[in-house]
């Protein structure tokens, strides 16, 4: 009985208000805390509502989820409006980590396509691609210079369910 008040007070606080969204979660804690009390006064020994509590409550937990589409996609286009302020991005990927000057995603872009997008695009950055770099049909390694910028490494490899790109930005000092 105490898990499922505890849960029906956790909505409210979750929600930060008092006009919750009823989830799943709200109407199932309501429900289980209605069944003890009945239960309570049936029950012949407390520890057989601890069990029943118990088996209910942990089938419920793994049913919550208090994020709904709409959170995550909203969430998904806040990071790449980040990381669009210091890396040009293609439309479909999926961003692995961002940390500083680094970045690492997914894409179903072959290796090709990826070599091919960035060196347009930084191009129209002001960026000369430098000398060295290794294309092959499943990983390529590639560097970019712009006077006044930092440097670009980037590499993507081609795996058997997309293509992973790793890409840093490196400031060299004159």
């Amino acid at each position: 009985m105490p898990e499922a008040v505890f849960d029906i007070i956790g909505e409210f606080a979750a929600q930060g208000r008092f006009d919750i969204m009823i989830t799943l979660s709200f109407i199932v804690a309501s429900f289980l805390l209605i069944l003890a009390v009945i239960c309570l006064k049936q029950a012949k020994s407390i520890v057989w509502l601890a069990g029943l509590l118990t088996f209910l409550l942990t089938g419920c937990f793994c049913l919550q989820n208090p994020l709904n589409v709409k959170d995550w996609i909203k969430i998904e286009q806040q990071v790449r409006d980040s990381v669009e302020k210091d890396f040009p991005l293609p439309e479909q990927i999926t961003i692995q980590s961002h940390i500083g000057d680094d970045l690492r995603y997914a894409t179903e872009m072959s290796v090709a396509e990826v070599v091919a997008f960035y060196r347009d695009a930084y191009t129209q950055e002001g960026y000369t691609e430098q000398a060295g770099s290794e294309i092959e049909i499943d990983q390529a390694a590639l560097s970019f210079k712009a006077s006044g910028k930092k440097d670009v490494w980037l590499e993507a490899m081609q795996t058997r369910n997309n293509c992973q790109v790793h890409i840093r930005l490196k400031l060299v000092m004159p």
